[in-house]
């Protein structure tokens, strides 16, 4: 289900990279800042695809080391998001939110991998 939502977010942030950067909690006015949310979008996606192909080999070891690894992806665009966001944009709490439930659900699911192995 993470890496369903991470290529779904990665797709969005290529094809409408203005609108998605709510998602990611920092306006992206103009071509360089949507580069940016791009350039995050390529990131999700992949790591969605990477979870994919974890989860269809059935490797439960390597798939928890990379849930947990990926967390400090999450945890990353929490520091980001809160030190680059101009202090007056709406989705400052919900982007900072999403983060955090992020980072804590790859981290859960890294934990239950890890101890059902």
């Amino acid at each position: 289900m993470i890496g369903c939502g991470l290529v779904v977010l990665g797709v969005f942030a290529l094809v409408d990279p203005e609108r998605a950067s709510g998602a990611y909690g920092v306006p992206a006015l103009g071509l360089p800042a949507q580069t940016w949310v791009r350039a995050a979008g390529v990131r999700d996606l992949v790591l969605g695809l990477v979870f994919g192909v974890l989860l269809a080999h059935g490797d439960s070891d390597v798939l928890s080391a990379v849930a947990a690894i990926s967390a400090i992806v999450a945890l990353g665009d929490i520091v980001l998001v809160r030190a680059g966001r101009p202090r007056t944009y709406r989705m400052r709490g919900p982007a900072v939110l999403v983060h955090s439930v992020g980072a804590v659900a790859l981290l859960v699911v890294a934990a239950l991998l890890y101890l059902g192995r």
